[in-house]
This record gives structure tokens, sequence and C-alpha cells, in this order.
């Protein structure tokens, strides 16, 4: 029986080096059914003439802008997939060549939405390598202490329409705002304990430079899901701890960096 096809989708902003690294990992994934759907946040440099090189003619090229919201470039690829299985690769990220193939083997095409996810190794330029565990997602309670997935590694399969909020409130944090919204719909969440990406770890790092605001954002997020939640099991004052916790977290890494 024919594998089908896997939509991939990478959001990119002048980081020549890193995407060709990023795109020849994709490009040496065993599973070979891929469509590659590259969306450009208007570079200063010629990537058409980057993705040319590499004569695959499963890449697709798209520049659109974005004005620095990710998600925008996010849904722009989602209205160019061609398939409901969609896995998702930030342009300075690395996957492991077995990554798809393992992840499309835990779909069971029957069901309703999953979302399969893996663990990490972390390394930097200055030498960090570290491997890092995720967790299984079964309610928002697993959600409340972090946001647990690995964007670069989730792979969506799913036959209806979803999408990334586009709201500035929570730029930087509309991956995780995406996840609540498929917990709540009933997505079943799927755990590969292995890690099969590799995380470009960054002080300089949009993330690592605003990491007071991601963490708000990451409450502002939760406390949106609480009001829509279906799951009344939700601890309201756990929530309110672990927010504390986050926030204050932030303020000592502000000041330690």
């Amino acid at each position: 029986m024919k594998k089908p096809v896997v939509s991939v989708i990478v959001t990119t902003y002048n980081r020549r080096e890193f995407l060709t690294e990023t795109l020849k990992s994709i490009i040496n994934q065993t599973y070979r059914n891929l469509e590659i759907i590259v969306v450009d946040g208007m570079s200063n440099y010629d990537v058409a003439e980057l993705l040319i090189s590499f004569k695959d003619d499963r890449i697709s090229y798209y520049q659109n802008p974005n004005n620095g919201n990710i998600a925008r470039n996010r849904n722009f690829g989602l209205s160019k997939k061609g398939s409901n299985i969609v896995a998702f690769c930030d342009d300075d990220d690395l996957w492991f060549p077995s990554k798809i193939e393992k992840q499309v083997s835990q779909i069971d095409f029957n069901a309703g939405g999953q979302i399969v996810y893996s663990d990490r190794i972390i390394f930097a330029e200055d030498g960090l390598r570290k491997y890092q565990s995720s967790k299984k997602i079964s309610n928002i309670d697993d959600f409340l202490k972090t946001n647990p997935i690995t964007f670069s590694s989730v792979l969506i399969h799913h036959g209806g329409e979803y999408s990334f909020n586009e709201s500035e409130f929570i730029v930087a944090s509309e991956d995780f705002y995406l996840y609540t919204q498929l917990l709540n719909d009933g997505f079943e969440f799927i755990h590969i304990e292995e890690a099969l990406i590799e995380y470009r770890f960054s002080k300089n790092s949009t993330y690592n430079q605003n990491i007071w605001k991601s963490y708000l954002r990451y409450n502002i997020v939760l406390f949106a899901f609480l009001i829509k939640s279906k799951d009344r099991k939700i601890n309201v004052a756990k929530f309110l701890y672990f927010s504390c916790l986050r926030l204050l977290k932030s303020i000592v890494k502000k000041k330690i960096v």
C-alpha cells in the first residue's frame, strides 16, 4: 500500500545557513513521500535560489510578509498543504532520519485527530548537547507547569481544519495555544519516548531575550483555556500557583542572564 503524503511546513526568515541544515535533515528522511512547504517572511537573501540548489521537486516555496508574527506564515503554510498529515519544523532545528517514519507508524488512520511528538536533543554552538524528555499528555493538568511539547517534533493527523491563533497577545506561544485547543477538541496526544529531533538553543533567541513576556503569554493561553475548557476537573488554585512560579522564574532568569 502506498504511504500517505506528509506535508512538512518550514517557516523561515534570514537564516540561510541554519535553513540549509534544516532542509537537508528533512530531505534525507527515510520516509520519502513528503511535500516540503517553505514559507519565507521576506528574507534579505535569495531563498528561492537556495531551494533550487537542492534539486528536489518535493520543495515548494512561498514568500509571505508577516511582520514578525510567525503564526501567520504557519497558517499560510497550512493553506497550501495537500495532506491531512502535517509536520512542522523551525528553520534552525534538525530531524533525525527516521523521525517521520516512526511518527507515521503511530497513527491510527481509523481514529480521530492525533498529535504525535517526541523527546529532543538540545544543542548549542558552545558544545552543549543534552537529552531532554517530554511527557505524556492526558489532560490540561499536564500543561500546568510548562509546555512539554517541542514544536519541531510535532506531527498532526486530522481530516478537518485547524489553525494557529495570530493574536499579538500570544506571539511565541501560538503553538501552545494550538495544543490546548486540540486537547479540548478530543485529540489523542501520542508521545514517542525517543529523541527524534535536535533543538538548537541560543541565549540570543527571541524567546530567551523576552522570557518574562513568554511566561506571561503562556499564562494568558492557559487562562483562556480554563474559561472554555470542557474539563471541569481543573484545579484553579493549582493553575494560579504555577502561574506565580513561572513569572518568578522568568524574573530570576532575567537577572541572571
